[in-house]
């Protein structure tokens, strides 16, 4: 069990982005295995600069941050980052100015990207693995104090995110985190690629740090990397993980297309889809790309993207997922028995408690296994039971989008799928949902999302063993995973 929590360490339009997925599939099985391995061995210089970087396009008149943590404990040694976790602030001017060069880069951006780690997540009370400091400026905060990670609600800067994507500013997403807060707070699947494993996904199980990353995943951000022009890269600490080249590669290529400091226009090689702005990194603590990024942010995530919203004109908010009630659980959608995206064709995806499904990917680490539909949770996603002991969550966004046919293939289908050729009023029903909006603004204060009473237990363990268990999720956040 503890073996399985370090483990967890981090260690067209909408169609387009489907059809990149799939336009793939043939290569993956010719990857070799070592490419696909979740952590690489980090080359960058694990060493603190003379001064924190501002950044390859920051201002002359901009002072070095303020320290604001002393901590000589590294931030992630056990991923080889000897980086100490020392915690550093901008002042409010020239945090205001650094989102002002953030914003008119965003603009410039043909495919933003965004590249998140386990400290956008720490505000919504999820812990993080960086952090060292007991005394860290994020400890002061108001964190919710949650009987569950599942439970946990979108951040200020998650909903931030939704609106850059509304807007046409953000294109595609590489998700370190397993915790599915961008999609509860309304970020569309089929943009979002959980290369580590997430817990809303019954077919992508969280990868063992050393172990390899899903191939169709793998895949798909290898395309990714040569789409991503801007990053927007948010608290992680870059310490290796084979994902880092999606921060790595725009801020190197931005600096190898740059002429005294100014970007080229129009300089294409390689491949890449579009010149090069590079990175902007925003994290609290130091880590080895800062002196490579374009712009270097020292500051709490949610504080900088108040400032960003502003500029922006955002207007983030928190969302529900609906499902449709009339359907009852049971959802016809657009794929085949393998759970295919085929628009021909109807199935029948039935999620009514009891009901045996089958994981479909084959690239899945778990294919082919089956599980049953055991309940809802508090917030109405399914409840997947394997086994005796593992439960894995298949979040209510997956079933919207499979109603929209916007995801390639889905992460599963009944036992004995039910097929048929789709007729002239299911085509009409697919576009009825293609024009529907799932989302519904909500008041958290007086409409509040329902939330876990108790930890949940396995029924298959002693009684010291399944205190055991419960203790250590209560330390780490997390539910159900790894058992």
């Amino acid at each position: 069990c503890l073996l399985t929590e370090h483990s967890l360490l981090r260690t067209g339009q909408n169609q387009n982005v489907s059809q990149s997925v799939m336009s793939h599939a043939e290569k993956i099985k010719g990857i070799p295995s070592k490419q696909l391995k979740i952590n690489k061995p980090n080359t960058k210089q694990q060493h603190t600069l003379p001064m924190p970087s501002n950044g390859t396009l920051a201002s002359p008149n901009w002072p070095e941050p303020k320290c604001v943590t002393k901590c000589d404990v590294a931030c992630r040694k056990d991923q080889g980052n000897t980086i100490k976790a020392n915690e550093f602030m901008d002042d409010d001017t020239v945090l205001r100015q650094k989102m002002e060069k953030v914003a008119s880069l965003i603009k410039q951006s043909k495919c933003c990207t965004a590249y998140t780690g386990a400290g956008l997540s720490k505000a919504a009370g999820i812990a993080d693995y960086a952090t060292k400091a007991t005394n860290s400026v994020t400890s002061t905060a108001a964190v919710p104090k949650l009987v569950s990670a599942f439970d946990a609600q979108p951040t200020y800067a998650h909903q931030c995110l939704v609106e850059l994507e509304k807007k046409g500013f953000l294109k595609q997403y590489v998700q370190q985190n397993h915790d599915g807060l961008p999609q509860k707070a309304g970020y569309p699947q089929w943009k979002m690629n959980e290369i580590h494993g997430a817990w809303y996904d019954p077919s992508n199980p969280v990868v063992q740090f050393g172990g390899n990353l899903r191939g169709d995943l793998f895949t798909w951000m290898l395309q990714m990397e040569k789409n991503v022009d801007l990053c927007i890269c948010l608290g992680t600490s870059l310490s290796g993980m084979n994902a880092d080249r999606m921060a790595n590669t725009p801020a190197e290529r931005a600096n190898s297309d740059s002429d005294n400091g100014s970007r080229k226009k129009n300089k294409k090689n390689k491949g890449w889809a579009h010149p090069a702005l590079g990175t902007v990194v925003i994290n609290l603590q130091e880590t080895p790309l800062d002196d490579q990024c374009a712009v270097r942010v020292w500051a709490k995530i949610d504080d900088a993207f108040r400032i960003l919203a502003e500029l922006l004109d955002l207007h983030p908010q928190p969302y529900k997922i609906m499902l449709p009630s009339a359907c009852d659980d049971v959802f016809e959608v657009p794929y085949n028995s393998k759970g295919v995206l085929d628009t021909s064709v109807r199935m029948k995806l039935n999620l009514k408690d009891g009901q045996t499904l089958r994981v479909a990917p084959e690239e899945a680490s778990n294919f082919d296994e089956y599980c049953k539909v055991a309940s809802k949770d508090a917030a109405g996603h399914y409840i997947c039971q394997f086994g005796k002991g593992t439960r894995r969550r298949f979040g209510k966004w997956w079933v919207t989008a499979a109603l929209q046919g916007m995801v390639p293939a889905i992460p599963v289908v009944n036992a004995e799928p039910e097929v048929w050729k789709a007729t002239e009023e299911n085509q009409k029903e697919l576009e009825r949902w293609r024009n529907s909006e799932f989302l519904q603004p909500y008041d958290p204060i007086t409409d509040p999302i329902p939330q876990t009473k108790q930890l949940e237990t396995p029924t298959n363990v002693s009684s010291k063993m399944a205190a055991m268990i419960a203790g250590m999720e209560a330390r780490l956040k997390m539910d159900g995973v790894g058992r």
